[in-house]
């Protein structure tokens, strides 16, 4: 995010200015950085996303006006030395959204996987979205991959992501995510979550059970277990207790 407000600062930007001169600007100049790094598949992203950001899509009424929304999922420590993080932030309107994605692991004072996906959301259906982007591997090592996804609430509330990674040398990767949450009280809400990856380089699964306390709207800190499996032979369940915090503003 540092990337795109610093694009937007250095060519004079104002906070208030037309979307249609945000969108310009701050595309142009995703699109000259990502020129000059000789990232490919970056190219291609944000190529398309300044199609689909061209004046035409703010032309009537409510939709001239950008709003931005930023979301820590989860900031959270285990009891087997080990911290995680997942946040995203959006900007946009109804019409269409820009995304940013991260999330990582750090086990042992070390980063040992950690991911941003950069996306272009647009609706296709009541409640559903479907998103188009790049994303950027830096642990444990360094890869593109294209980024194909649909967002959105499947039945019975439950919030679904998924998403297909396409990188070079034939490398293909597909990634399904659902949480529910269970509102036991105003207050205490149980969030089970479940995630699954599945690719021809690491298979893998994650089951959550959190119970969040609701300080206010914005602030929830949440302790809970955590399950996970690797699909390698010999792979034994890792199980750990988890504390930590969920906030948006």
């Amino acid at each position: 995010m540092k990337l795109l407000f610093s694009i937007l600062s250095l060519r004079g930007v104002k906070r208030r200015s037309n979307p249609v001169t945000i969108s310009k600007t701050l595309f142009s100049g995703l699109l000259r950085y990502a020129r000059n790094d000789g990232i490919f598949l970056f190219r291609i992203c944000i190529t398309m996303s300044l199609f689909f950001f061209s004046p035409w899509v703010f032309a009537h009424g409510d939709e001239n006006v950008l709003f931005n929304k930023i979301i820590i999922d989860r900031l959270e420590v285990s009891d087997q030395q080990a911290q995680a993080w997942e946040a995203q932030a959006w900007l946009g309107n109804d019409a269409q959204k820009f995304w940013f994605k991260s999330e990582g692991e750090r086990v042992d004072q070390q980063i040992k996987n950690s991911e941003f996906q950069f996306l272009y959301d647009k609706p296709i259906a009541d409640f559903w979205d479907l998103q188009l982007g790049w994303r950027r591997d830096v642990k444990p090592d360094n890869q593109d991959w294209f980024v194909l996804a649909v967002q959105g609430l499947a039945p019975y509330w439950v919030e679904s992501n998924l998403a297909l990674f396409i990188g070079d040398s034939h490398r293909v990767s597909l990634r399904a995510k659902g949480e529910y949450e269970f509102f036991i009280t105003q207050q205490w809400v149980f969030i089970p979550e479940a995630e699954v990856n599945m690719g021809n380089e690491e298979s893998n699964t994650r089951v959550d059970l959190r119970m969040h306390y609701s300080v206010n709207k914005q602030l929830m800190p949440y302790v809970g277990i955590q399950w996970q499996k690797n699909w390698k032979p010999d792979e034994a369940i890792e199980r750990s207790v988890v504390l930590g915090l969920r906030t948006w503003f």
